[in-house]
């Protein structure tokens, strides 16, 4: 009885573990820029992660799907019921030299997590972007960087840092400036819930049509 009892924590034991090493739920973020105010939200389930963006009023403009295991992108117009799948270029065109990557040592708890500085400057591109990364289960975020870098700077200027070095990090704080320290854009992480996620929010609905665009 004592055996089957411990056999039965150990497995018990082994599911949590897992459970808490993957991670699968919601991710609310705020984009500020001297211009306007965007909303994001991030659900996330597998392979799977769709980004959800509103205006300032909060209304949902465009959503995307990402599918990581196909390194695939799907922008969704809820208003005019159009979908068009997005040319994903992968990182050829930046170079490593490019950036000047500054691991400062430097950290401050936001949202509870311990987060570490890390500078990335591009002088080609006038720009300095400081990220505040926090280290948990979030194991999507540098997939997600690498499918998207072509379509936001933030995720390829993220994808300069040593990311084959890390495990389940996302910045929770991105701040954007020109060199001369002028601000352009936060990113900030306001909310995060771990909770069971329905797979029908990755699917296209079937009464939208495909349309194609050169980007």
């Amino acid at each position: 009885m004592k055996k089957f009892l411990l056999l039965l924590l150990f497995v018990c034991f082994g599911f949590s573990t897992l459970y808490s090493q993957i991670f699968e739920g919601r991710i609310d973020v705020v984009k500020r820029s001297l211009s306007d105010t965007l909303y994001y939200t991030y659900s996330i389930k597998g392979n799977f992660i769709r980004i959800d963006e509103y205006d300032k009023y909060k209304r949902l403009q465009e959503y995307y799907i990402i599918n990581v295991k196909d390194s695939t992108i799907t922008a969704l117009n809820p208003n005019q019921k159009l979908y068009s799948k997005i040319d994903v270029q992968r990182l050829h065109a930046s170079k490593q030299s490019d950036y000047d990557i500054i691991n400062t040592g430097i950290y401050k708890y936001i949202n509870g997590y311990k987060c570490y500085q890390w500078r990335v400057r591009n002088k080609s591109q006038n720009s300095e972007i400081t990220y505040w990364i926090a280290s948990d289960s979030f194991d999507f975020f540098t997939p997600m960087a690498g499918i998207s870098a072509s379509i936001d700077d933030s995720f390829l200027s993220f994808m300069s840092l040593p990311t084959n070095t890390m495990k389940g990090e996302m910045p929770m704080l991105i701040e954007s400036r020109t060199l001369l320290r002028v601000d352009k854009a936060t990113y900030t992480v306001t909310n995060i819930v771990r909770t069971r996620v329905d797979l029908s929010m990755f699917s296209i609905p079937n009464f939208y049509q495909n349309y194609q665009v050169s980007r």
